[in-house]
């Protein structure tokens, strides 16, 4: 027997309202802000504010609390957001790829990466892509590891690239991909008694005047953590600090103190070509402090576009090792 046709588009009107439900949800989650979440969506705050209760109500439990002006997720808010997201993403994308494929849309592609990679690592690939894309946009944001995934997160870059400590925590919103493993090394002019020390310590390092990069960094967070678990009580003698690496090695080779970074195979190799002046010792740290992982980053559940899904292929193919 055929359903009556009321009891049908009843049936099409709450579907819909769950997906929009859903999607106000995670943009609200995204934000922590009904105001914002409201100008995105243009939606009414108010009409947003219903939808998310409508969708509490059809859950049984709340999603979204304040505290004064502050929004946060219930932990049943960050389990929805995590299993929903990745839908509202996939959704979404098919709307922007029909519209790339009819060539209705200006192609764009927003990047958020380190200095270090905008400066060693990353121009030949941009000139290779600029060449096979002449038509896309193309933008970068330079920012910290740690700022650029954020920027990922919130959807103010298409793609990230951005390096990872072994104990990061990253937004269950973002999906990696491993380019390769960077190492930590001390960085020191070559007349330096710690290049010439047949095994440098912790001790030996805290004993220098250092060039770091700035506090956001995964450099200072991983010394930071190395103190700790060492039960020290010593602090970090810093001179200068500084988001630029090409800056810390000036300031190392002006001897004004020693480094400890992770740095690419293409910069250590800069560091350590013949004749270079003045000339510098790279000593790897890796025993002491580890490595860092270089990820390229995308939102979760998020098709690429072609021409974004070109230049993540074409990072891969220049980066990752054994490619």
């Amino acid at each position: 027997m055929a359903r009556p046709r009321t009891v049908t588009r009843n049936m099409r009107y709450f579907k819909v309202l769950r997906f929009r439900q859903l999607r106000a949800f995670c943009e609200v989650a995204r934000q922590l802000s009904f105001t914002k979440a409201a100008e995105t969506l243009g939606l009414a705050a108010p009409s947003l504010w219903q939808q998310v209760r409508a969708l509490e109500q059809e859950l049984g439990t709340e999603l979204i609390v304040s505290e004064g002006q502050t929004l946060l997720l219930t932990d049943d808010g960050r389990l929805l957001r995590e299993i929903a997201s990745p839908i509202v993403e996939s959704f979404d994308s098919v709307r922007d790829l029909f519209a790339d494929r009819r060539e209705q849309t200006l192609r764009r592609l927003r990047v958020a990466t380190t200095g270090s990679l905008l400066a060693n690592e990353l121009p030949l690939i941009v000139q290779a892509y600029r060449e096979q894309h002449p038509d896309v946009r193309l933008s970068f944001v330079e920012r910290p590891s740690r700022e650029a995934l954020a920027l990922l997160d919130t959807g103010d870059a298409d793609i990230a690239i951005a390096g990872l400590l072994a104990e990061s925590a990253v937004s269950p919103m973002i999906e990696t991909h491993p380019c390769g493993t960077y190492p930590f090394v001390l960085i020191c002019p070559t007349d330096h008694a710690l290049a010439r020390r047949r095994r440098v310590t912790l001790n030996d390092i805290l004993d220098q005047p250092l060039v770091m990069p700035g506090p956001s960094t995964n450099s200072r967070a991983l010394m930071d953590r190395v103190l700790r678990e060492a039960g020290t009580d010593r602090s970090l003698n810093i001179v200068i600090e500084s988001f630029n690496v090409s800056t810390i090695v000036r300031y190392v080779e002006v001897e004004l103190g020693v480094a400890v970074v992770s740095i690419s195979p293409a910069l250590r190799k800069q560091l350590q070509a013949p004749h270079r002046k003045p000339e510098l010792c790279v000593r790897d740290l890796s025993a002491l402090f580890g490595s860092e992982s270089l990820v390229i980053a995308q939102r979760r559940g998020r098709l690429l576009l072609p021409h974004a899904d070109a230049f993540r292929r074409m990072v891969l193919d220049v980066l990752k090792p054994g490619r």
